[in-house]
């Protein structure tokens, strides 16, 4: 799962509860897998084509994955 605005042209990586992204945003609870005009940050299935992933959630995604 993915979260995404059509506002921006990045899209984040889930905290496990999938209520905010790696990188602290809260995330609207409610799935759309289509193109639509909303500003808040919203679930969606699909990686997001033509979106890039952004580099807070990909920097906390890379830390999660280093052994302690």
């Amino acid at each position: 799962m993915f979260a995404k605005s059509s506002n921006k042209e990045n899209y984040h990586l889930l905290q496990p509860d999938e209520e905010r992204t790696l990188c602290g945003y809260e995330v609207a609870p409610i799935i759309i897998d289509r193109q639509v005009s909303v500003s808040a940050l919203h679930l969606t299935k699909i990686r997001p084509i033509g979106y890039e992933l952004c580099e807070a959630c990909a920097s906390a995604a890379r830390e999660q994955q280093q052994p302690a």
